[in-house]
């Protein structure tokens, strides 16, 4: 570009009687900065193509990270994108002249009407030390990448929301059953298999084990709970080499005047998987329960332990349990607990990453007083739940919002002691995700 330029003045010099109106000088800057843009262009490539970010990531709360899930949501205005999850990749800056290729998975993409795409998300996993710095780059290729393929870890099965989601930790099923047992086909989980040198399946014999938000109204005592969800009406699934995600949201049946929103995200490599729900109500209702975050299972569990909010650890046997807990009950915000199974050391877990029941007005949400409770179910089962509202029937005025978001965790052949620190570093890491820095 910069002899194309030179030619050009050369000629106009030489054949044209046009008097030119600018100096020496100014060729010459005009020359530097095409030199300029020339160099800045060359800066802005890769082996695998053109580099449309940088990516610094940095990890701040002193806690080395495996498989640490990065999400970032790309909107480029004057670029669109026929089929980003072929033509974008991500790579990992080793130095000053080598980078590789890592996984990647595109999600959420936002179509116009022409099937370009200008808005889009994209998730990849970060091995760093504590208090590291790494840097990444995402790179576009208009030819579609033929990306090499990563060794498999997560791996889902069926079609739909009611799924079968695995990876090396756990396997948990999202399908209705069959048979004389089989639930509404509503994409929550209905059991988990811990997996391990020693497997143990989570399951309840007569439902889902992931049972809430779960609700009864006032008038005619109706009770319902998001595994009764039957084909909700709104759905998407996002499946790759990162995660799977469901997200469901829309009305339920006997409920009008509650809008339901839930999302699940399963990780490869990772011991746990995200959900959260949001309840609005789109007109006033009286409720005589409302619970959230539960988990039921039957009777492979004798013990668990729970961390309250100022810190305090304790651990009971479930039958001696409601001497402590009538007297102080679990905090609704208490930040973790598990329940466990001491002689081969199963634990199923759970982090709380958002409570939160305040309206678009900012102004909180009714609850008859809040407060996790530990319940024993039918043949030896046991629960956790969120209690919102209990035995009393509450106005629940229209614009309120209920929302939770929990990471579920498995354990297998971890002494309690080990158990403990590991609801720890988890509690760290996900109430402290890494620093991410966007650069042009």
């Amino acid at each position: 570009m910069v002899q194309v330029v030179l030619i050009n003045i050369m000629n106009l010099y030489s054949n044209s009687n046009i008097k030119l109106v600018f100096s020496m000088r100014l060729v010459i800057n005009l020359l530097i900065l095409l030199i300029f843009l020339n160099t800045s262009n060359a800066q802005q490539t890769s082996q695998l193509g053109r580099i449309l970010k940088t990516i610094s990531v940095e990890e701040t709360a002193g806690q080395n990270r495996q498989f640490e899930p990065v999400e970032i949501l790309f909107n480029f205005r004057n670029h669109k994108f026929v089929n980003p999850e072929k033509q974008i990749s991500i790579v990992e800056i080793l130095d000053d002249e080598n980078e590789k290729e890592i996984p990647c998975q595109i999600f959420d993409a936002e179509k116009k009407p022409d099937d370009r795409v200008l808005k889009f998300k994209v998730i990849f996993q970060v091995n760093i030390l504590a208090n590291g710095k790494k840097t990444y780059r995402i790179i576009y290729n208009s030819q579609m990448l033929n990306k090499f393929e990563y060794p498999p870890d997560l791996k889902v099965i069926g079609e739909g929301f009611g799924l079968i989601v695995e990876n090396e930790y756990y396997r948990a099923d999202l399908t209705p059953g069959e048979g004389p047992k089989k639930e509404p086909d509503s994409g929550q989980i209905r059991e988990i298999t811990i997996r391990g040198d020693l497997k143990k399946k989570l399951m309840r014999y007569d439902r889902r084990i992931h049972w809430s938000p779960n609700f009864i109204r006032t008038d005619n005592k109706i009770d319902q709970s998001i595994a009764h969800w039957e084909n909700p009406e709104n759905y998407t699934v996002e499946k790759g080499p990162i995660m799977c995600m469901t997200k469901r949201w829309g009305i339920l049946k006997n409920f009008p005047e509650i809008f339901i929103s839930a999302i699940y995200k399963f990780y490869a490599h990772l011991p746990y998987f995200v959900f959260s729900s949001r309840l609005e109500m789109k007109k006033d209702i009286y409720l005589d329960r409302l619970r959230n975050d539960e988990m039921t299972t039957d009777s492979i569990f004798t013990h668990f332990t729970f961390k309250r909010p100022s810190g305090e650890i304790f651990t009971l046997p479930f039958k001696n349990r409601q001497e402590i807990l009538d007297k102080n009950p679990i905090e609704a915000d208490a930040p973790w607990l598990f329940f466990y199974e001491p002689k081969q050391g199963f634990a199923l877990g759970c982090i709380r990453l958002l409570y939160n029941n305040t309206n678009n007005c900012g102004i909180p949400s009714p609850t008859t007083g809040d407060y996790t409770k530990i319940s024993d179910g039918a043949q030896g089962g046991k629960y956790w739940n969120r209690i919102l509202i209990l035995n009393e029937s509450v106005l629940v005025p229209k614009g309120s919002i209920y929302a939770e978001k929990n990471a579920y965790i498995v354990f297998n052949k971890l002494s309690h002691s080990n158990l403990v620190d590991s609801l720890e570093y988890y509690e760290k890491c996900l109430d402290n995700p890494l620093q991410v820095t966007l650069a042009e």
